[in-house]
Formats: C-alpha cells, structure tokens, sequence
C-alpha cells in the first residue's frame, strides 16, 4: 500500500509530502493523517496521537519494530516489549512458540510537545536488541480515537493481516462481524474474507491454524466471513454416533450475504494422517450438511448461510483415531494457501528442535523444479512458487526426517 499524507505530515528523510486528502480509512474512521507503508515521520500532535502499526517477526534476535522520540525521552517496540527509556520502565509481551503477526498501538492525551517523531528500520539505544523487525502497516491519527472507532482500525488491520484479537471485529458500517461473548469458544486463530470499499480492504482467503477458506463467490461492499477456532488439538478420537471426530471445531459468522469457499485442511496440524489414503475418509460438516474432502485435502464449494455456522471434521475410518505419527521433529506445519492461484506458498515450520531443512519442490513427474537449504533454526517460514496450474510435491528434509505435502496452483 501506497502511503498517504495530509499537509501536517513532514518526512525526515524530506520526503515531499503529496498533499492529498484521505478519501478511504481504516474502518472508516475519518481524520486519518497517515495511512500505509511505514516510513520515519514528525507528527504534529497537539490534540493527541492514535497510532497503529502491523509487525511481522522474524526468527533472530529481539527485534526494534518502532521508536517514538518525545520531548522527555524515547518509546520503544519490539517484538518482546514496549519499554518507555524516559522512566525505564517495561512492559513484556505474552511468549508464543509460532509468532504470528501482531498489531501494537500507542495512544496519548497529553504529550507536553506539539510533535512526536516516529522512526523505523534503525536501531536504539538503552536497550539489548540486536536487529529491526519488519513492518507491515502503519495507520497515525493526530487525536485520540474513541474505543468504537478504535475497533473499526484494529478490524480493518487484524482482517487484512490475519491478526487474531481479543474484542469484537466491527466493521466499516459499524456492524460487528465477529461477536467475542457468543462465540467465545471459538477464539483460536480469528481471521477472515472481506470486501469493505471504506477500508479499501478485498481479501479473499482466510488463514485459520488448521483451514485455509479460498472465496469461490462474488464479495459485495460490507460482506465479511469470519472464522476462529477452538483451541483443541487438532487429534480424532472415536465418536459415539460417526467413526471418527476431530476434537478441534470452527465457527464461520458470515455478514451481508451467503458465501461460498474451498476448505484446504492444513494437513501439517494433523500427526494422525500419515497417507492420501486417509484424506479419502475425511468430511467437512457444517451445520449438518457433510462436504467430501479430496486427496489434496480441499472440501470443494462450501456453502456457508448468512449468520453463525457450525463446522467440525469427520473421518470414516474409525482406524485414523488410533494412527499417530512417531515423535515428528515437526511440532508445528503450516502451508498456505493451498490451493494458491498465484503461484506462491508459505511453509512455516516449528522444530522441535534447532536444525535446517531442505526444501525440495517436484513437479508430478519427479522432476526437481526448486531448491532451498535453510539455516539452523527451530523455527523456519519459507516461500516456495509453482511456475504453471498443476499439482506438486513439496519434501522437507532435516536430518532426523522427511515429510512430503501435496501443493495445488489453480
């Protein structure tokens, strides 16, 4: 995304300033002074300053995303904490094994100062880091938002990025698209499918641990399919009324209109199914309607009704319940989207233990067409591309196992 400023927005690096008003805002919050790639800014802030900016992490050191230099001292975030050197004083982040995308926000009142500068992709002092994070977005405000208008940007941002967030998900109309207290159950890896013309937000695929939902349908202005999940393990057991059940569950609150998708099962979640074979007997059900899932692991055009649907995943084969794979180095592997329709797939893979993988990607025929040595991690996030429509084998090699996974280009 291309940034956009208005007249009270000076550059640092004395970047000219387009001028140009903000017809499109996050949410739909009017008012918005900088909206997209982050770059180092002066804000002029006398009423206050909302700011917001979506970081990335990356395997390495504690990583600096941003700095705000004040009149009494400089803020710092980093993928750890945000630590305010004027008092010393930290705040740390909750620890999570996979990182994901996250959004951190920074409001104040009364700053003392008529600017603040905010400063990106360089390192600071007063505190042990060792390299800059990556940014993705950034959103600044010269006020302090109301908390609706707050979960408006938070949405906007969360949706776009596949950000999971703890309040409710209300979109440009002020329409809540994702309610927390009824489907609190379901708070596992929250993202989602939107169209929302004030937010100039179009997304078509949605990210969940386990399902990746593909949008087969026209989306029209406001129409959000959102999907979380429970924080079950992704494990079958028996079940007393169908062969199988997944003890994981999703719930799908589609707003403005029906919506029809490709369910891709993440099958790196999944320690029991171990063959093709076993993707044969696997059935998406959704709200009773039951969808057969193919060898690639995609349940083709489900349809999901306008409102809150229920799904769960279901193997005929009472035998898949009691198949476990033996102690996989893999903990954690996600791959998506899959089916892509541009070519590119992201692998990310949690080890449980540090080691490189080689990434080796084959054609149908066999044919060698990619591959990548990765460094010695326990975590690794790779890009593979498939050249041309098709179906390809993609094999993960680390010195204590092999694990091959079947990628489809549209």
């Amino acid at each position: 995304m291309i940034g956009k400023f208005c007249n009270t927005i000076v550059l640092t690096f004395l970047l000219a300033a387009s001028g140009n008003a903000i017809t499109n805002a996050p949410g739909g919050v009017e008012g918005c002074s900088y909206w997209g790639t982050p770059t180092d800014t002066v804000m002029y802030v006398p009423s206050g300053i909302s700011f917001y900016c979506v970081q990335k992490p990356e395997r390495g050191a504690e990583a600096v995303y941003w700095t705000a230099d004040t009149k009494k001292g400089r803020i710092v975030m980093t993928d750890n904490r945000l630590a305010d050197l004027r008092s010393l004083s930290y705040i740390n982040f909750e620890k999570t094994s996979l990182k994901r995308a996250q959004i951190s926000s920074y409001y104040n009142k009364k700053l003392e100062t008529d600017s603040i500068t905010f400063g990106f992709n360089r390192r600071t002092d007063g505190i042990p880091v060792r390299q800059n994070g990556k940014n993705a977005e950034i959103a600044v405000y010269n006020r302090v938002l109301r908390p609706s208008e707050r979960m408006r940007v938070e949405t906007y941002l969360a949706v776009r990025h596949d950000v999971t967030l703890k309040n409710n998900y209300i979109a440009s109309n002020k329409e809540v698209v994702w309610d927390t207290q009824d489907l609190g159950d379901f708070s596992d890896c929250i993202t989602g499918i939107a169209k929302d013309d004030r937010s100039t937000l179009h997304k078509d695929t949605a990210l969940n641990s386990v399902l990746t939902l593909v949008c087969k349908s026209e989306l029209i202005d406001g129409q959000y399919l959102m999907v979380g999940s429970t924080k079950d393990k992704a494990r079958f057991t028996v079940d007393g009324n169908d062969s199988c059940v997944c003890g994981k569950k999703w719930a799908v609150q589609a707003s403005g209109a029906d919506c029809v998708v490709d369910a891709v099962i993440n099958l790196g979640e999944f320690n029991q199914i171990v063959s093709g074979t076993d993707l044969k007997t696997l059935l998406l059900e959704v709200d009773g309607v039951r969808y057969p899932v193919d060898e690639s692991g995609t349940a083709k055009s489900v349809l999901f009704r306008k409102g809150t649907n229920r799904l769960r995943l279901l193997s005929t084969d009472e035998k898949l319940a009691h198949k476990e794979n033996a102690a996989s180095v893999f903990n954690k592997l996600v791959v998506y989207p899959n089916p892509t329709t541009d070519g590119h797939v992201n692998i990310q893979m949690e080890l449980a233990e540090p080691m490189a993988v080689d990434v080796c990607l084959y054609d149908m025929n066999g044919r060698l067409m990619n591959r990548q040595n990765t460094g010695v991690d326990d975590y690794h996030d790779v890009t593979v591309s498939l050249p041309y429509k098709g179906i390809y084998n993609i094999q993960l090699n680390t010195f204590k196992e092999s694990k091959t996974i079947q990628l489809i280009r549209k």
